[in-house]
């Protein structure tokens, strides 16, 4: 019997406060649960080692991958590990390998206390190679922590990443060491073939937050619930990853999941060497008190609609639900079910249908209120819960009326529905009824944004071929001068770009190419940031097996059909200070005729932060209904999701020598012998992540750096505004201590924080502080200038960046820390260690 061996840790309660976690427990527990249960389904011998908070110290960490010296050839191991990721000074003997001189890190139990230390990449890698490379086994190791991100912490969202340890390690010191190859001065860690998960990239934050009521790590959470959806005898590492991704980035789109194969191993070999061939939440089977029972029910999105089919002597029969549980569905006992040992997979199930979760925020105490919101959504797509972390959207009344916001956000995803629109025969308001419309139509849009066949992982990408584009140049939208290459993996970002001082909105091009053996009907849905859904660009079409590839499409204002689409930002979220927004395109395919009629919608109008202004419509695609198959051998239908982003830059203005400057809440003093053709605000979230690089408050390392947004309240984007870009400067040498650039900012602040400018230096890659506030006025003196930095934004060269801190400097015991003290850690000939 083939055997499963799995080391799994979950670390929530470390011994230093400030570090304690809450869902990696749960995470580790979630995942024993799935491969337990996995295991059961598939006769499968799981053995697993769980080590749980003060359990995972480093050495019960090392000593815990001898779990895996049991394992003999055609076995499985498994490691799993959540809790913080770090950094550390990685010793000159890896400099080749790691440019940044940072090896990445897991946070031991005991990592941070006395003499102890983290466990490194390089180590971890050694501990895999020693118990696997003597055997012909299938390792995979999965990641849900971070080794970079912001620092900041609120109540939705917590990081999973500790502050980088100064200490530095040598390499003599390292588990393992003997074995690891010397060439040169250069140390490199022995590998062998193994697969790796991961939460984040390098420079990236991996999140936890409430999910169902649990605080869970998203990418976790993602995980499995793509593997409890899916046919995991045939999907490949890719292919579920490309799902997970989808599923995070719908949530948090700054957090990108990874996948990596090292030695032979290959992220495109089946999961698990394709071992699970059942899904144990697929398998209907006979409960002697209960009758015929499946493993999922109400919280799966089963109604009494829902269609399910089993495959019996060859021919696929629908079954009938007699009753639903929140994690359980009972059928009827058809006439050929009479085999109570048999059990039967399912080959089709459809129309799964979840509510969308809100909460009245902030919280209802009254019970009337609370009931009155219970009666209110009960005959709507739409489910009240009181946890407000629970909820997927938050209702608010505010002057302006009902508005619906993300948690912990306040912007508005559609716009206010005034209070006072007098009653209807049923006794609600019309303003109540128009929001509970508007709010069906986001239920129904996040419905449709997870649309897909659990049965069919895999397959869109052996079927299809899609060609993605960024079209720069255009003649009349349908020949193509100059283009670019998009990732169909979530990556994508579509610029706005500016020529000769006016901004384009970006131009997409994209189509389908049939590469199976089969005739498919072929179509996609938009789904935009104003929660449209619409098949207009892509009509469901039959295509025969190697045809010409189906292009996206549109009607230009002559009535002509191209196939270069403009897209954009709408000016309302550009209004709050967005200069970023996630849009999805769902392709579906199917070997029988379907339609798409039932998923289209009209888009909502947008709130605007300081003027009310018509709608802007985005664009989205609508997914069609499942056709039932006659045969057995292939799904029927599938999707493939393309989730892309659209990047619009806020609009600047020139800095005049002698002249002041006002924008937004930010001014800027007149310099006597200092001038910029443009200054513009923007994210430098986005300015890291596009130049690959860690977060400003992770390489400053400490959470006493938090983020701000200069047009107000952070949480009202994703991507603050918090760095000033200054394009083609002049007298860049003339901004000195003695005649510093001095800006001001209207935002309010608490009396133990004050905001500092840094720069950011491309070949020490640190950042380092410009000036600082100005104690009497409140200005921040800018003393010198940085180098300029590439930009996001195509056809705008270089720029010199100002990165804006808040910086809270009474935090500690109330002890008062006016600045930030700067040290480096030196090491003498006897290897003593000083700051």
């Amino acid at each position: 019997m083939k055997k499963i061996f799995a080391l799994l840790i979950g670390i929530n309660n470390y011994p230093i406060a400030s570090h304690r976690l809450n869902g990696c427990v749960s995470d580790r527990n979630a995942i024993h649960d799935f491969f337990e249960k996995y295991s059961t389904s598939n006769g499968l011998d799981y053995q697993p080692l769980l080590l749980t908070d003060e359990e995972a110290t480093r050495q019960g960490i090392i000593d815990g991958f001898t779990h895996f010296e049991k394992a003999n050839d055609g076995d499985i191991c498994l490691f799993y590990y959540s809790g913080h990721g770090s950094q550390m000074p990685a010793p000159k003997e890896f400099w080749q390998d790691e440019l940044d001189q940072k090896c990445e890190t897991i946070v031991c139990h005991d990592s941070r206390i006395g003499q102890g230390r983290d466990l490194s990449d390089k180590e971890l890698s050694y501990l895999i190679w020693k118990c696997s490379h003597k055997k012909n086994v299938h390792f995979l190791a999965i990641f849900d922590c971070c080794h970079a991100g912001t620092i900041t912490r609120d109540v939705e969202v917590v990081n999973r990443m500790a502050e980088i340890n100064p200490t530095p390690v040598f390499a003599k010191n390292f588990v393992g060491v003997e074995s690891y190859q010397s060439h040169k001065g250069r140390l490199i860690p022995p590998e062998s073939d193994h697969v790796t998960l991961s939460a984040s990239r390098s420079y990236e934050s991996s999140v936890e937050l409430t999910l169902d009521g649990k605080r869970r790590g998203l990418f976790t959470y993602s995980l499995i619930n793509v593997m409890n959806q899916s046919n995991l005898s045939n999907v490949s590492y890719s292919a579920l990853m490309s799902k997970v991704q989808t599923r995070v980035h719908n949530r948090i789109d700054t957090q990108h999941p990874q996948i990596n194969a090292q030695g032979k191993a290959s992220v495109n070999q089946l999961f698990l060497a394709g071992t699970l061939n059942t899904n144990p939440f697929f398998i209907i089977k006979y409960n002697e008190k209960k009758g015929w029972i499946l493993e999922m029910g109400a919280m799966h999105g089963i109604h009494l609609k829902s269609k399910i089919q089993v495959e019996h002597q060859g021919k696929l029969n629908n079954l009938k639900i007699k009753s639903i549980g929140s994690a359980q569905t009972i059928f009827h006992t058809e006439s050929w079910m009479k085999d109570f040992d048999h059990q039967y997979s399912i080959k089709e199930i459809s129309d799964l249908h979840k509510k969308l979760k809100i909460t009245f925020f902030p919280q209802l105490e009254n019970p009337q209120a609370k009931q009155y919101i219970h009666d209110l959504v009960k005959d709507w797509n739409v489910e009240y819960v009181e946890d407000t972390d629970e909820a997927d959207y938050w209702m608010r009344l505010t002057d302006e009326g009902y508005i619906l916001t993300r948690p912990n956000n306040e912007r508005p995803v559609f716009k206010a529905i005034p209070e006072n629109s007098g009653t209807t025969a049923n006794q609600l308001s019309s303003a109540e009824v128009l929001f509970l419309q508007n709010v069906n139509k986001v239920a129904r849009w996040e419905e449709v944004s997870e649309l897909s066949n659990p049965l069919a992982n895999g397959v869109a990408d052996k079927e299809l071929d899609v060609s993605f584009f960024q079209v720069y140049d255009h003649l009349d939208y349908i020949t193509v001068k100059e283009e670019e290459p998009m990732d169909t993996n979530g990556d994508a970002v579509f610029q706005y770009t500016c020529e000769n001082g006016v901004w384009e909105n970006p131009n997409l091009r994209m189509s389908v190419k049939n590469i199976s053996d089969r005739t498919l009907w072929i179509g996609a849905l938009f789904l935009g940031e104003d929660f449209v859904i619409t098949d207009a660009f892509m009509p469901v079409k039959e295509i025969r097996a190697g045809e010409e590839a189906y292009p996206l499409t549109t009607v230009d204002q002559n009535g002509y059909r191209v196939s270069v689409i403009p897209i954009h930002l709408p000016d309302e979220l550009h209004s709050w200070g967005e200069t970023e927004i996630s849009n999805q395109i769902k392709i579906i395919a199917s070997a029988t005729p379907f339609s798409m009629d039932a998923y289209r919608q009209e888009g909502l109008e947008l709130q605007a932060k300081n003027a009310s202004k018509g709608a802007s419509r985005g664009m989205g695609f609508a997914a069609p209904q499942a056709a039932r198959p006659k045969i057995l051998s292939r799904p029927s239908w599938f999707t493939k999701d393309i989730i892309y982003k659209i990047h619009r830059p806020q609009e600047g203005a020139a800095a005049e020598t002698g002249k002041t400057l006002q924008m937004y809440n930010l001014t800027v003093e007149g310099h006597d012998s200092f001038s910029a053709e443009r200054i513009q605000l923007s994210s430098s979230s986005i300015a890291t992540r596009s130049a690959q690089r860690p977060s400003i408050q992770v390489a400053l390392g400490s959470d006493n750096f938090q983020p701000l947004h200069i047009e107000g309240n952070t949480r009202s984007v994703q991507h603050g505004l918090d760095t000033i870009e200054l394009h083609n400067v002049q007298g860049q040498e003339n901004v000195t201590a003695d005649n510093p650039l001095k800006i001001k900012l209207d935002i309010s602040l608490n009396d133990n924080e004050k905001i500092f400018p840094f720069g950011y230096d491309t070949e020490t890659k640190l950042y380092y502080p410009l000036g600082h506030p100005d104690e009497d006025t409140g200005a921040i003196r800018i003393e010198e200038l940085p180098d300029a930095e590439e930009v996001v934004t195509r056809g705008f060269g270089k720029s010199l960046k100002i990165y804006l801190q808040k910086v809270v400097y009474q935090k500690l015991f109330n002890q008062t820390f006016p600045y930030p003290i700067l040290a480096i850690a030196n090491v003498d000939e006897q290897q003593n260690v000083t700051r």
